[in-house]
């Protein structure tokens, strides 16, 4: 399976969503099917580094947030267990199984 994206990931307009009463910040969302696309464009590693290729497996693939993943540090990562340690917000540390892929 794969296969060049052609189409655009995100409308700003249609993918504007609030993220809390009063704020003024807006997060852009992607549609299911723009989700199942993005692995086959960051594939391509003429338009995306392998860092940021990284960066969109481990959102999609792992589950964590932005601040989750900036913390991410290498002695995080067990490639012999396969798994991660995140800190949460509070400073709670959670392990979490990477696939393959993300290996």
């Amino acid at each position: 399976m794969g296969g060049l994206v052609k189409d655009i990931f995100i409308d700003l307009k249609r993918d504007r969503v609030p993220i809390a009463t009063g704020s003024e910040q807006e997060v852009q969302s992607l549609i299911d099917r723009q989700v199942e696309s993005l692995p086959f464009y960051v594939e391509d590693i003429r338009k995306v580094s392998l860092g940021n290729k990284l960066i969109v497996y481990l959102l999609l693939y792992i589950g964590v947030s932005v601040t989750e993943l900036v913390n991410i540090k290498l002695k995080d990562v067990d490639v012999l267990t396969s798994t991660v340690q995140v800190v949460e917000k509070g400073g709670k540390h959670r392990e979490i199984g990477l696939s393959s892929d993300v290996l």
